[in-house]
């Protein structure tokens, strides 16, 4: 991967993906759809001081490099450029973990500035759930998941307010009703808040799963409310995502990937965890990405896979 100069001619570079790649060899290759985005640009080098003049304020954007196309499909743009009719819009949604005191779910623990998600049953131990809540701690049962708890992500679609006091509702324009939840499918699926696990959309030759989830066990609306607190999420509030993962049965039933791609002898002291008696884990470090596919817009979760020793 490299970048172009794109200080004279305009540049097209483009290349097939993996999967675009795939299909051409099966003779079924058919573009029906392209997106844009604006990665590598810096907006701020907007100049509207430019000694040369008003022709020249876009300049430094104009001439900014750009990457290079390249055909690893995991690497690819994270936000895609999008239209809006409502042309005085001023500010967009974003998505955001709700951690704040009236969310009752996971937040990132305060250690690790991760969710930690247990592999199997043996790592959910009474002494292991009791002491680390999902709130406190940021513990998840990727094992035992159809527990009726309060041991799931819950990602809000707002506009912030810091100074509000009160919530108020996103435009319906703006709301997201559908989400794209991207995960490592060596190591994780996803589920509703019940425990049921849900079918992929898709899985890449890179082993990256998207999962595609709307409708009422998924997406719902948070009640407004007033008086809130400095932790909880403020402004425009959209549509809100609630889910659990689950690991899969490598990570569970095998401890080939966290010595492929893991690390062991890690101390429950290390991982923020409260226990009655010290035990080492084996850990496994990976980032999910939800991303609404109305607006485009995402967010990236690490979490951190642990398994007793």
């Amino acid at each position: 991967m490299g970048f172009l100069d794109n200080s004279g001619d305009i540049i097209l570079d483009a290349v097939l993906t993996d999967l675009g790649r795939k299909k051409l060899a099966q003779g079924n290759f058919n573009i029906t759809q392209f997106a844009l985005g604006d990665e590598e640009i810096d907006y701020s080098l907007y100049d509207i001081n430019h000694a040369s003049g008003s022709a020249y304020y876009d300049l430094e954007i104009l001439q900014t490099p750009v990457l290079e196309a390249f055909t690893n499909n995991t690497s690819t743009m994270k936000s895609s450029l999008v239209t809006y009719s409502n042309t005085d819009l001023l500010f967009l949604p974003v998505l955001d973990l709700n951690q704040g005191s009236a969310a009752a779910s996971a937040i990132l623990n305060p250690t690790t500035k991760t969710m930690l998600l247990t592999a199997n049953s043996t790592t959910e131990t009474p002494d292991l759930r009791d002491n680390n809540s999902a709130e406190s701690k940021g513990l998840l049962l990727g094992a035992n998941t159809s527990l009726v708890d309060n041991r799931f992500i819950r990602i809000d679609q707002i506009i912030p307010n810091a100074g509000a006091v009160e919530d108020t509702r996103l435009s319906t324009d703006l709301k997201e009703n559908e989400f794209f939840i991207h995960v490592d499918y060596r190591l994780l699926r996803v589920a509703d808040i019940s425990g049921n696990q849900i079918s992929t959309a898709a899985v890449d030759d890179d082993n990256r799963a998207i999962y595609s989830v709307s409708g009422g066990s998924f997406i719902g609306e948070p009640e407004l409310r007033d008086g809130l607190t400095d932790t909880d999420l403020r402004g425009e509030v959209g549509t809100m995502l609630k889910f659990k993962l689950m690991v899969s049965n490598d990570v569970k039933n095998s401890n080939t990937l966290f010595t492929r791609v893991g690390r062991s002898n890690v101390a429950h002291g290390d991982l923020g965890l409260t226990l009655d008696t010290g035990k080492d884990y084996r850990i496994i470090d990976t980032i999910i990405t939800i991303e609404g596919t109305k607006n485009g817009t995402t967010i990236d979760l690490p979490i951190r896979i642990i398994k007793v020793q």
